[in-house]
């Protein structure tokens, strides 16, 4: 079962290197709150921005679908009728 080992191993490895790099975040993370707060006209207007390009092409792509079922049905009508 020496392959086991190892990989108990490495997962050891890696829980502990996870823990130090949250040691690491932790008094970090009033710098990271200043940045946030002192950039958050800027990140506000980059989110607002991105979710208004995303609604916009979700808009489009739903237009887009709707012409192409209201072609499908009235193909199925002609076909129906024909």
């Amino acid at each position: 079962m020496r392959g086991v080992d190892n990989l108990s191993d490495l997962l050891k490895i890696f829980y502990f290197s996870l823990f130090l790099s949250i040691l690491w975040i932790i008094p970090r993370t009033d710098l990271i709150f200043q940045w946030i707060i002192s950039y958050s006209w800027y990140s506000g207007a980059i989110i607002t921005s991105l979710v208004l390009v995303f609604w916009g092409l979700h808009w489009i792509k739903g237009r887009k679908s709707q012409r192409e079922n209201a072609k499908g049905e009235e193909l199925n009508i002609q076909k129906l009728e024909g």
